[in-house]
């Protein structure tokens, strides 16, 4: 269960924004108005686990889409982060991912999900085979109300909050495109403290 931050449900649109309220709601992800809701208390999170979560809520935007190719590293560390806020995270990646993915014309596309530990962080990479992103584009992708959608078919809100909702848990988000071929985004967060001797189990 996620955190519940406002009243509004509709505000959970501006966080995953083609992901259905009726699947949130299902879910019991929590809402997060802006990224300067009050600050969520961090504990261990099994990063393996909170993939799968998100790749669970957007099934139906995967099918018909793109083949899905997982690479979980098995001894992984709990992260220090809050599960409902890396849940929209990862949630929004991987529906910023599908719809790159449904614009492009090629037929043939494969989204990448993969964990690793490197040191004293975790990475976790969302990779999708769309369009990619224009190099003059490509500092801005974090600046609110910035998009490159078509009018309507986003707020630009995502992934500023997303990169804000990171930097909360201590950690960083980075973007690598190149276009025509596609985009990576990679989440790095701290290992926690606690759980560094306890891995979390290979998600199937």
């Amino acid at each position: 269960a996620g955190l519940v931050v406002g009243a509004e449900v509709g505000a959970f649109a501006h966080v995953l924004e083609e992901l259905t309220l009726a699947q949130a709601r299902e879910a019991g992800v929590g809402l997060v108005l802006d990224s300067h809701a009050p600050d969520e208390a961090l504990a261990p999170v099994d990063v393996n686990a909170s993939l799968d979560f998100a790749l669970r809520m957007t099934q139906a935007q995967l099918h018909g889409t793109a083949r899905l190719e997982k690479r979980y590293e098995a001894q992984l560390p709990a992260v220090r982060s809050s599960e409902g806020r890396l849940h929209q995270v990862l949630l929004n990646l991987i529906v910023n991912a599908l719809q790159a993915m449904q614009s492009s014309t090629s037929r043939d596309h494969l989204l990448r999900v993969s964990t690793a530990r490197e040191g004293a962080l975790v990475r976790v990479e969302v990779s999708d085979t769309g369009h990619g992103i224009p190099p003059d584009v490509l500092p801005r992708i974090f600046d609110p109300f910035f998009t490159t959608k078509a009018a309507g078919a986003g707020t630009g809100l995502g992934l500023s909050i997303s990169h804000a909702l990171v930097l909360k848990m201590g950690g960083e988000l980075r973007v690598r495109s190149t276009p025509g071929e596609g985009t990576t985004f990679s989440v790095l967060l701290p290992v926690h403290a606690s759980a560094t001797d306890a891995p979390s189990a290979l998600a199937s």
